[in-house]
Parts: structure tokens; C-alpha cells; sequence
């Protein structure tokens, strides 16, 4: 995860307080379990950090929305052939 200045937005950027994560598992690892762990892993951080949104883009045809959902995110916004999706606690 990373935060990004309004200057130099990142992908999935929301704003300047909010982190945006990005994470990516190998083709022969997918549908293992590994990516939700990863995301698991990664939001209890941000959230022990004290942050109260993370945010991430992802391409709207990609299965890893699916993930995204379940873990919390929602669609904030269409970019093309992109989600911005954020998760808010």
C-alpha cells in the first residue's frame, strides 16, 4: 500500500490520507486462498495503522472483484474499463 499526493495520483488513488493497495498472486496460485490472505493480512495493517479507508483500481472484468467485494470494498466510481473501488471503516 502506498499514499499518493494529489500531484502524483497513483491507479486506484482516492485522496492524500487514503492508502491505496495493490497486491498480485502468479497465475498458478490463483484461486488458492493466497490473494484473500494477502488482503487480509494487509487491510488488519492499514487498520492497526489507524487508517479508515483504503482504496484500489481494478479492471471491472477481473475476478479478483469478486474478492475485492468480500472483503468490503465497494465500487466508488467507473474509470474507463476500470473500478475505483474503496473500503471504509
Amino acid at each position: 500500500s502506498r499514499l499518493f499526493p494529489a500531484t502524483c495520483p497513483g491507479y486506484g488513488y482516492y485522496d492524500e490520507t487514503t492508502p491505496e493497495l495493490s497486491i498480485a498472486v502468479k497465475p498458478k496460485w490463483r484461486g488458492q486462498g493466497i490473494g484473500f490472505d494477502l488482503m487480509t493480512a494487509m487491510l488488519k495493517r492499514l487498520r492497526e495503522a489507524g487508517h479508515t479507508t483504503v482504496s484500489l483500481s481494478v479492471t471491472q472484468n477481473n475476478p479478483a472483484v469478486a474478492l475485492y467485494k468480500k472483503c468490503g470494498f465497494e465500487i466508488l466510481a467507473v474509470q474507463q474499463e476500470d473500478f475505483l473501488m474503496l473500503l471504509r471503516r
